[in-house]
């Protein structure tokens, strides 16, 4: 069994290397599909939607990277490595 700081340590670079790739992703998302994600710094309305758009776009990768990872992970333990902290 792993110990409790080291699983914390575990955890926490985990969600951090998530987080990398879901903001990495978005951001190459934004800069080669620019047409939804343009600034228009008069209109305080497109503003607040381009906003709206960026953050449920940052949202959907977190969770697709995050279910990606679960498979993965389920895939790769299928069994063969005893996981106790799992």
């Amino acid at each position: 069994m792993m110990p409790n700081s080291d699983l914390l340590i575990s955890i926490s670079l985990t969600l951090f290397m998530l987080s990398l790739i879901t903001e990495k992703i978005s951001n190459f998302i934004k800069m080669h599909f620019t047409s939804c994600f343009q600034k228009n710094t008069e209109d305080e309305e497109a503003l607040k939607k381009r906003e709206q758009r960026i953050q449920l776009l940052s949202g959907a990768i977190g969770i697709i990277v995050g279910i990606n990872q679960r498979f993965i992970n389920t895939a790769t333990y299928s069994g063969d490595i005893p996981l106790d902290y799992y």
